[in-house]
């Protein structure tokens, strides 16, 4: 099974829970703070989009701290300038042949 790294695509999910034990399967070294959101490697936030305090809590985390928002902003920026189309629809396609291939079954795997 391949190792995901960040850079891979992402997925999202409204059942919360199943999402983070993917997340926490797939990418053992991600960090969650201390209000249950992952951070990956300093840009993207996440935060369950149920709760509204939390999410109240991480925009004004943010808006407090402009030294890491402008860091935060930079990593992004940096990240989106290495996904070009054709990389992203390659992704996109293989996640669909693997959803094709596998339909009937549930699976969380790791790999894309």
């Amino acid at each position: 099974m391949a190792v995901p790294t960040f850079g891979s695509v992402l997925i999202g999910s409204s059942q919360v829970d199943a999402m983070k034990n993917w997340y926490r399967a797939c990418f053992p070294d991600a960090k969650e703070n201390e209000m249950g959101a992952f951070e990956f490697g300093g840009a993207a936030l996440f935060v369950d989009p149920d709760n509204e305090g939390a999410i109240a809590d991480r925009i004004g985390s943010v808006a407090a701290d402009p030294e890491t928002a402008s860091h935060r902003a930079t990593v992004a920026r940096a990240r989106v300038e290495r996904f070009t189309l054709p990389q992203i629809a390659t992704r996109y396609l293989a996640v669909y042949r693997d959803v094709l291939a596998n339909r009937g079954r549930r699976s969380l795997r790791c790999e894309l």
